[in-house]
């Protein structure tokens, strides 16, 4: 692989604005655990596309996790939310990091708009976690059970099935 990112570092250097190819030498970075070198080419890639949505969401995945860094992670989430108002799976992705980077709010709201957009037991499981968190047992319950009641393919069925059992807990104890 050192190989690989070596010829990719020599065509970058004759091309420095070939986002494809620095698309695939972050991605390289990634898998070798180098965060630095990949967000510095994400980086790059937004200097050159601003409105590069791969390249946004993979370093606010890489920027959400780090210390201090959480109000970078959701500019760059915002940024990309603007520009995939209209994709369940994005707004999904986006909702995620929002939750990890801190603006629960905000999450709350996309994962209601994803969930409001798909048939998908994920969006509606995701909400129901967010919902959680957020203070809203019976909300949050409503929406597991939506989740489990698809009946379409849900590979956290268990896990959904559970939190509801838990829930049941939480419930009878207050």
């Amino acid at each position: 692989d050192s190989q690989s990112i070596s010829k990719l570092e020599t065509i970058q250097k004759r091309e420095p604005n070939d986002v494809g190819v620095l698309l695939v030498l972050a991605g390289h970075y990634e898998r070798l655990g180098d965060t630095n070198k990949a967000k510095r080419a994400y980086a790059q890639i937004l200097g050159i596309n601003s409105n590069s949505l791969p390249a946004m969401l993979k370093l606010a995945n890489l920027t959400v996790g780090a210390p201090g860094n959480s109000d970078e992670a959701l500019r760059l989430t915002k940024a990309a939310y603007s520009l995939a108002r209209n994709d369940p799976q994005t707004k999904q992705s986006l909702a995620k990091l929002a939750l990890n980077a801190g603006d629960h709010a905000w999450a709350l709201r996309v994962f209601q708009e994803a969930a409001e957009s798909t048939r998908e037991p994920e969006m509606d499981y995701d909400l129901a976690l967010c919902q959680f968190w957020m203070g809203n047992p019976a909300a949050a319950e409503a929406s597991a059970r939506q989740a489990l009641s698809k009946g379409t393919a849900f590979v956290r069925a268990s896990e959904a099935q559970k939190f509801l059992e838990v829930l049941n807990l939480f419930n009878s104890a207050s």
